[in-house]
């Protein structure tokens, strides 16, 4: 608003303060799953190497959890 002069978040000019934190919100909020979804793998194969195991106990629904999350987190 100050750099190029509008009233997006002025609310004496009609605009609404909370549009930026909607804005925040819709642009920053599947940075948490980019995160969080290495976090799972690193866990996984620490689990797989202290373990001693081939496998790991629900990797299948593991595994499609993880898509949902990626998919619902950037839609």
């Amino acid at each position: 608003d100050r750099n190029f002069n509008t009233s997006f978040y002025d609310s004496s000019n009609g605009g609404n303060p909370l549009l930026y934190q909607h804005l925040f919100w819709f642009f920053g909020h599947p940075e948490v799953y980019v995160i969080i979804l290495p976090v799972f793998g690193i866990v996984s194969e620490c689990v797989l190497f202290l373990t001693d195991k081939d496998r790991l106990f629900g990797q299948t629904s593991m595994t499609f959890a993880s898509i949902w999350i990626a998919v619902l987190g950037t839609s």
